[in-house]
């Protein structure tokens, strides 16, 4: 990869003493370490995702079976409710 287009780090430091990478680009924590060189080999090897959500699409995916499907709870029947009035204030 071009040198101009890797990533930038920042480092945050952790209550515990280590410290996260974190890339700009993508906002993923690459590593945590309390060793600078650690991070440098994390940083080098780091590729952003094209796709940002994919992480989150197949956390969702996975865990769709055990997560309560809306009719089981109880915003289902508030959802399933006649609306309400013009005149009437909802808040969620």
């Amino acid at each position: 990869m071009d040198s101009s287009l890797r990533p930038i780090f920042v480092h945050r430091a952790n209550r515990n003493g280590t410290e996260d990478s974190i890339c700009l680009q993508c906002s993923v924590i690459v590593g945590t370490s309390v060793w600078e060189d650690d991070l440098d080999r994390a940083e080098k090897i780091h590729a952003c995702n094209p796709d940002p959500l994919a992480p989150w699409n197949a956390l969702m995916q996975r865990d769709q079976s055990i997560l309560p499907s809306c009719s089981d709870t109880a915003l289902a029947s508030y959802l399933h409710s006649p609306s309400p009035q013009n005149d009437e204030l909802v808040v969620i």
